[in-house]
This record gives C-alpha cells, structure tokens and sequence, in this order.
C-alpha cells in the first residue's frame, strides 16, 4: 500500500511538472497577440510568446504549490470577477420586442435626455497684454462698440485665443470644462440671446459673449434613439439575468453571519 501511494504520488507530482505547450496553446498565444495588435505574430514573435507563457505557467504552479493563492484578497477578488465576466458574456437575452422598447423608453425617458445646447461666439482679451485690469477695459470698449453695431462675429477685435473661436451646439459642462469656468457657462446659458454680453472671466482671461440659438434640453422621440435604447434595454435585461443567475447561485451556499452588527 506504500509503494502503491508512493508511486501515485510520484505520478502526481510528475505530472504537476510538465507543461505542455501543443498546437492548442499556440494558436491561442497567436489568436490574442491578434486581437490586440491586429495582425498575427512572426516566428521571432510566437517564439517569445511561448516563452511568456511558459515562465506564467512555471510561476503560477509555483505560486499555487507555495500556498500563494490562499487567503489572497488579490488574487480572491481577481477569481470572482472573472466568474462574473464569464457570465455577463454567456448571457444571452433574447432581441426585445417593439412593445418592450417603448415600455422602457417610457420608464427609462430620464436617462436619454440630452442636454441644453448653445451656439456662440467670443472676442477674447489676454491679460497677458497689460495685466488683468487692463484687459477688462478694452474688453469693456469694444463691447460699446459691438452693441452699437450689427456684427455677430469679431474675434479680430480681441486677442489670439488658443482654442477655437466659434462654438456649435456643445452642452454647459462642456462650455465650463473648455474655459475653465462656470462664469462662462453661464453667460452662455443664462445671458442674452442675439447681442453681445460681457465681459465675462475665464480661466484664460476675459470674454465678450454672442449666443447666436439655445436649444433646451429634451428627450428624444423613439424613432431618433431606437438603437439606444435598444442597447440599454438589452443590457438591462442581461443585468437582471445575471442576478438571477447569482441568487441561484447563492442557494447552493449556508452564509453564517456571526459579526456584530
């Protein structure tokens, strides 16, 4: 019975050892280098991936007969997401019908709305040129020159400005995020519309404002979004497969909660 143990154990631990890279293997090395880099591997290429992969093995065995795996919260939480993508991925949802896109269009309207936009021009004052101060007051001279005109467009009037000049149906966030500043935005949102505003403080210096249109911010009809809100309703009805899948899972576990609460 020893010997016999023995020698199990000796075929065991051989086979522990052996790494087999075949045909298999390789064609999966060369299938994810294509996937990434869009092309297939050389020799010199597939050569070195055999090689990668070889030491990975040669590490992770090792790892493993160390106990390195073992109350990991690393390598624990690496395990369950990999569970959990596997299943997002085998989850399949059949394609929803035209009356289940309109029922969760109605219920879901908020999270398709698309926001205010504006389109607008500015003339740009650097404080560069003579300071902060200085840049306001020609700011302010060539807004009562602007306001006694018709003119809708003078960037030639201000200074270079190192973004563009003319601005077509963004949205506020991106106004605040371009120019550094809610100041702006809401000169751009909440100030006149069809004449010259300002002058206005950005984080680049000052601004005369022409808002030219606004749109508010609305819901789109079905027609305009259907892919959309396919894709959010799809992606919905997976999430709730996926929990269905996990409370079934969950079942077949006894959670013993002993902490204090």
């Amino acid at each position: 019975m020893f010997a016999a143990s023995a020698l199990v154990d000796a075929r065991r631990d051989d086979a522990a050892r052996r790494i087999v890279v075949d045909d298999k293997v390789v064609s999966r090395l060369a299938a994810l280098y294509r996937v990434q880099l869009g092309r297939s591997p050389s020799r010199a290429e597939l050569d070195a991936l055999v090689e990668q992969h070889v030491r990975e093995e040669v590490q992770f065995r090792e790892a493993r007969r160390m106990g390195l795996d073992k109350d990991d919260e690393i390598v624990r939480r690496r395990l369950a997401s990999k569970l959990d993508f596997l299943e997002r991925d085998t989850a399949a949802v059949p394609e929803p019908s035209a009356a289940e896109l309109q029922r969760y269009y109605e219920t879901h309207e908020k999270d398709f709305v698309q926001p205010a936009t504006a389109t607008f021009t500015h003339v740009y004052f650097s404080p560069d040129r003579g300071g902060d101060e200085a840049a306001r007051a020609r700011a302010e001279t060539v807004l009562a020159t602007l306001q006694k005109g018709r003119r809708t467009r003078a960037p030639e009037l201000g200074d270079p400005f190192p973004l563009q000049t003319d601005f077509a149906g963004v949205a506020r966030l991106d106004v605040a995020q371009q120019f550094g500043s809610e100041p702006m935005a809401e000169s751009v949102f909440s100030g006149p519309l069809g004449r010259w505003s300002g002058p206005v403080r950005s984080g680049y210096g000052w601004h005369l404002v022409y808002v030219s249109h606004r749109d508010d911010a609305r819901v789109p009809p079905l027609a305009e979004i259907r892919d959309r809100v396919e894709a959010a309703c799809v992606d919905a009805a997976k999430e709730r497969a996926n929990r269905e899948r996990y409370a079934a899972l969950e079942k077949r576990y006894v959670v013993e909660r002993t902490y204090r609460r």
